[in-house]
């Protein structure tokens, strides 16, 4: 399960990112976004690190991690700023992709929030993100961002409703049984 994982979003990944495999070179098209979902301790984070291993490997494709926990209480100016900074390193090296891992904590669950200035400012930061990301990836078209959610519906709709969208797939990973965490264990 886990090689068909990693084979299969390595397939979308070559695909999104235009790789013309006979002659390696790039595609001037727009890229989509791949949402990843899955349940805490399914596999996502090392099945995204291993397919982007082989891409650097194969392309010489960069790319980074971002654990948006790390922007847990932070000012909304803040959590922009270093964001863009991550992203101007990323198209200078482009071809390139962003991977945030715990994407949907960003965004407060506006289902259960009561408080109007987090709700506001919940959106202000998504539609801020969005922004960011549109404007780059228009100008920038070797750049692709991989967010990282426990499910689609802790995303913030800004990335999941709104048009142009966002993604072009949204890649759900199945929990792992045991055996294959005895598997990944000894590898």
């Amino acid at each position: 399960a886990l090689t068909n994982n990693i084979d299969r979003l390595l397939q979308i990944l070559e695909l999104q990112l235009q790789i013309d495999l006979k002659t390696s070179s790039w595609n001037n098209y727009l890229l989509k976004n791949v949402i990843i979902t899955g349940r805490s301790g399914s596999g996502k984070k090392t099945i995204i690190g291993e397919c982007c291993q082989r891409l650097w490997n194969k392309y010489l494709i960069y790319y980074k991690f971002v654990d948006c926990l790390s922007f847990k209480g932070r000012k909304l100016d803040n959590i922009i700023t270093s964001i863009s900074q991550i992203i101007d390193e990323l198209v200078f090296r482009q071809p390139s992709i962003l991977i945030l891992d715990h994407f949907d904590d960003l965004f407060s669950n506006q289902t259960t929030i009561t408080d109007a200035n987090i709700i506001l400012a919940t959106q202000k930061l998504s539609l801020s993100l969005r922004e960011l990301f549109h404007r780059t990836q228009q100008i920038h078209t070797q750049f692709i961002i991989i967010p990282i959610a426990k499910q689609i519906t802790n995303i913030h709709r800004q990335f999941t409703e709104e048009t142009p969208l966002f993604y072009s797939q949204i890649l759900t990973i199945e929990p792992l049984n045991a055996v294959n965490r005895i598997l990944i264990i000894k590898s």
